[in-house]
């Protein structure tokens, strides 16, 4: 007789005379036994088809689910910590506060619900990703180079030091995300909200954020060299040590905000609206200025050597 039992108390979920906990699992999910808080552990599910099956809570650590069709499961708040989830199929699964700090390597996560959930360090390359909900997720560290995250839910997520560098974040949501020193070198982040996130110290060389929301955005220390912020909106911010060399800033919305002793030498400023904004000691050097308004703008100790001003 085999048995699968309850973790936390030893109370027996289900028992069958199947030959393999795989099957075991398997004709389990068939009956639509609840499986929650299962004992899993060091399990080989390889290939195991566990579509809809309900193992909230269940402890799934070290367990070999490469290849398991786990479509619409529920694996709220579940353990996959060391799990192996090669091309494993997550599809519209509910993982919310799950550990999933497992080999996810070509799974397929396509609308999964991953609120709160944990992939700290993970390696996201050939993961599908489309509509997966990530809002309040930990994924620092985790790397998504070259990955298309277009129209996701990324606010209040955990992205510290994450590789985000040429990645597609298009008309994505990360208003209050932690991007601290994360690398977003080359990333299209147009029509991103990013009201309200801590990118302090971020990498964000030759990034296209045109019309991105930066209200209340912090971009202490941050490297926008190249970058494209056309129509940009940074309405209010303070800007402290950024490096803005040779961004692009046509037409952004800076009234108010506070960028003193910040690099925009030879950066296109052509249209934007710098009213009452504080410019001390900020490196204008070769900008171009044509057509911005300066209204109330505070330029003392100002390089402006070069710049260009006439309308």
């Amino acid at each position: 007789m085999l048995t699968i039992h309850r973790e936390t108390d030893g109370k027996v979920l289900y028992e069958t005379n199947v030959g393999t906990l795989r099957e075991a699992a398997e004709e389990a999910c068939r009956n639509g036994t609840n499986l929650a808080g299962a004992d899993l552990r060091d399990a080989d599910l390889e290939g195991a088809c566990l579509r809809g099956a309900d193992l909230r809570e269940a402890s799934l650590q070290y367990c070999n689910l490469e290849g398991a069709n786990l479509e619409g499961a529920n694996l709220e708040g579940a353990n996959l910590w060391c799990a192996i989830a090669y091309d494993a199929i997550l599809r519209r699964a509910n993982l919310r506060r799950a550990r999933v700090d497992a080999d996810l390597r070509g799974a397929n996560l396509e609308g999964a619900n991953l609120e709160g959930a944990s992939l700290v360090c993970r390696d996201f390359g050939g993961v599908t990703l489309d509509g997966t909900i990530l809002r309040g997720a930990d994924l620092h560290g985790s790397r998504f180079r070259g990955l298309r995250l277009k129209n996701m839910d990324l606010s209040q997520a955990n992205l510290r030091r994450t590789v985000l560098e040429d990645t597609d974040i298009t008309d994505s949501t990360l208003e209050g995300a932690d991007l601290r020193r994360a690398n977003l070198r080359r990333a299209k982040l147009m029509r991103v909200n990013l009201a309200g996130a801590d990118m302090r110290g971020a990498d964000l060389r030759g990034a296209n954020l045109r019309n991105a929301d930066l209200r209340d955005t912090d971009l202490d220390d941050a490297d926008l060299r190249g970058a494209n912020l056309e129509g940009a909106n940074l309405e209010g911010r303070i800007v402290r040590r950024a490096n803005l060399e040779g961004t692009i800033l046509r037409g952004a919305n800076l009234e108010g905000t506070v960028l003193r002793g910040t690099i925009f030498e030879g950066a296109c400023l052509r249209g934007a609206d710098l009213e009452g904004a504080n410019l001390r000691d900020a490196d204008l050097r070769d900008a171009d200025l044509r057509g911005a308004n300066l209204k109330g703008a505070m330029l003392e100790g100002a390089m402006l050597e070069g710049a260009i001003l006439e309308h």
